[in-house]
This record gives structure tokens, C-alpha cells and sequence, in this order.
């Protein structure tokens, strides 16, 4: 039987469905943190304008105690940039993208001058048990390692170890533009336990079977708006010119 064709309309509204931008949804911060897979929150505002388009009653209180609560994180994910997340989501999606985060900083190449970067992380991580920016970070690393280029090994610390950002108690959205960094086991240990205990986690094996289909029916609906717009453009480009 012949896979159904979606027109590039119901395709359209399918994907706007999904991002919760046809009507806004009953849901917390997190749950549509979650059903989002994240949110780019290079700068602090941009969350809070994206939730506040898609969740019903969502105000910002909401997601700044949800932060505070530490059941969302801040934290370098996809594309080595900074994107919130859950915090379970983190504990998921981190070992994920080690990999391409690995090939981020390997662009650096010889600006690491062929130090032991083991040793960069081991020293860095002691230096990140307390939240440090990263501009402190750095003069720590050039203390410790000066003979190599600090920003190299800022970045190589930042696409290596699990940091989450530490949210500023008087910031009214959540992290100021020089927000430290720390460790992630130690941020969201307390967070992860209660979860655990509360049996939010049991249904993990569900949760990675679903997005896992979810990403298969992406594929398939993006197969088919290829197939739709190669038809659009045959037709484009083959039909004759008006006299």
C-alpha cells in the first residue's frame, strides 16, 4: 500500500503542531522544554519569549523558578551553543552530543600546542567545583598552563566537561551575560535524586522509544516535502511560457 501523500500545507501544520505554535498548550516550563528537546538560549530573554508563545498562562516567574529549582539547566548542547533543557534531559542528551562537541574544539588545532589535555580537565575541574566565569577560568588555566593559549583550552574545558550555568538570584531573567559555570553531576544531583525517588525516571525506556519514533516521522515527513517541492519545481521549469 502506497505510503499517503501530505501536501505541503498539512505538512506545514504538522510541523507547527509539533512546536506547540498553532495554539498555545497546557503545559509547565519544563514539559515543553521536554516536548521541545530544548530551547537556544544563547541570550537569557529568548527562552522566556518562546515559552510565553507556546504555553497557556506561562509567565515569567515561571520558568525563572523552574531555573532556581534547578529542574531546568542552562548548558553548551547542540551545536556547541547554549541551549535550556531539563535537567533529566541533560543527564540524557550529554553523552549524546560528546561527540560532535569533541570535533568543536578540535578545530582549535595547534592552539593547543600539544598539551596534556587531560591534564587541562583535571585541573580545570577542580577549578569548577566552585562557579567561576569563564573569564576567571581562563586566568586560572593560563596559571596553570602558560605556555599554552588560554582561550583554546576555555573552549576545549567547555566542549569536554558536563558544566551547567549557575542562575543569578537577582537576574529577572534567570542568568546575567557573565554568568559562572560549574559542574553538572554536583548541580543537578539533588534534582535527579528527588526525581528518582518520585518514579518520574521510570518511564525513561518509553520516553527514548517515543522520540526515537518521533525522529523517524520527521525523516519521513521531510522525504515527502522534498518529493513535493522536486514536483513543484519539475512543474516550475517545464511549463511553457505565456505569449
Amino acid at each position: 500500500m502506497p505510503d499517503p501523500t501530505l501536501s505541503l500545507r498539512a505538512l506545514n501544520r504538522a510541523t507547527l503542531a509539533r512546536q506547540m505554535l498553532l495554539a498555545r498548550a497546557k503545559a509547565t516550563p519544563a514539559q515543553a522544554i521536554e516536548r521541545l528537546a530544548g530551547l537556544q538560549a544563547q541570550l537569557a530573554r529568548p527562552p522566556y519569549l518562546g515559552l510565553w508563545s507556546r504555553v497557556a498562562g506561562f509567565t515569567r516567574d515561571k520558568l525563572t523558578r523552574a531555573i532556581h529549582a534547578r529542574e531546568v539547566v542552562r548548558a553548551t548542547l547542540m551545536r556547541a551553543t547554549l541551549h535550556l533543557v531539563t535537567a533529566r534531559d541533560y543527564r540524557r542528551l550529554r553523552p549524546c552530543l560528546q561527540p560532535m562537541l569533541t570535533k568543536a574544539f578540535a578545530r582549535t588545532g595547534d592552539r593547543l600546542g600539544g598539551v596534556d589535555l587531560a591534564a587541562v580537565l583535571a585541573r580545570a575541574r577542580k577549578h569548577l567545583a566552585r562557579p567561576i566565569t569563564f573569564d576567571e577560568l581562563r586566568g586560572l588555566l593560563a596559571a596553570d598552563f602558560p605556555k599554552t593559549d588560554a582561550r583554546a583550552m576555555a573552549y576545549a574545558v567547555r566542549c569536554s566537561l558536563n558544566l551547567v550555568q549557575v542562575p543569578d538570584e537577582g537576574h529577572e531573567w534567570g542568568y546575567h551575560g557573565a554568568a559562572a559555570f560549574t559542574l553538572a553531576d554536583a548541580w543537578i544531583a539533588a534534582v535527579s535524586q528527588a526525581q528518582d525517588r518520585a518514579g518520574i525516571l521510570a518511564c525513561d525506556d518509553f520516553a527514548a522509544a517515543a522520540r526515537s519514533l518521533a525522529i523517524l516521522a520527521d525523516e519521513r515527513c521531510l522525504r515527502l516535502a522534498r518529493r513535493a517541492t522536486s514536483g513543484l519545481h519539475h512543474r516550475h521549469r517545464t511549463r511553457p511560457h505565456s505569449r
